[in-house]
């Protein structure tokens, strides 16, 4: 059975390629973090945590963070 999406609920928002200030979630594109790992934006939220996108910031290494 499903049921409808509530206004305000994460569920209820249209998928978007394109960031806002408002959609970065914690860490907004650019931050350095750890003085090592460089954030390239969000790559989703839920009830577990946050997942970003980001860079080995000495070798431009592509990963993923997983902030709970």
């Amino acid at each position: 059975m499903e049921t409808a999406a509530q206004p305000g609920h994460p569920a209820s928002r249209p998928p978007s390629l394109s960031s806002s200030a408002a959609d970065e979630g914690r860490f907004p594109a650019g931050t350095l973090l750890a003085e090592r790992y460089r954030v390239a934006g969000e790559l989703g939220q839920g009830c577990m945590g946050e997942v970003y996108k980001a860079t080995l910031a000495r070798f431009s290494f592509n990963l993923i963070l997983y902030w709970r």
